[in-house]
């Protein structure tokens, strides 16, 4: 009885042994994950981007004296403000649906 009692013992001094080793390691893979996680917050909170910031616009109408409509060499429609010198850009497709549309319009009133 007293043998089992010793086997019981070192098998429970052995298991609190690798328990505790594994414990240190997992304490130890935790800190890294958490320093990965942290520094790219940091990254995330310290570097501007690159890109243009899209904002929705909504204005009343203006009139054609305030306003000239032009489409720059990547086909991109530019509405320009005329009193302030101010610019709002849209994408190549927008220019070209209301080019086509202005063309079409002309062309109707041209062959009436």
């Amino acid at each position: 009885m007293e043998t089992l009692k010793n086997k019981f013992n070192e098998m429970k001094e052995k298991l609190g042994s690798h328990l505790k080793n594994l414990g240190n390691a997992a304490i130890i893979v935790g800190a890294l994950f958490l320093g990965a996680f942290a520094r790219d917050i940091y990254v995330k909170a310290t570097t501007k981007s690159d890109t243009i910031s899209e904002t929705i616009v909504s204005q009343k109408p203006r009139a054609i004296k305030e306003t000239s409509i032009a489409i720059n060499e990547r086909g991109e429609l530019m509405v320009i403000d005329r009193t302030d010198g101010s610019c709002q850009l849209f994408e190549d497709s927008v220019g070209k649906v209301i080019f086509d549309m202005y063309a079409a319009r002309i062309y109707i009133n041209k062959t009436k």
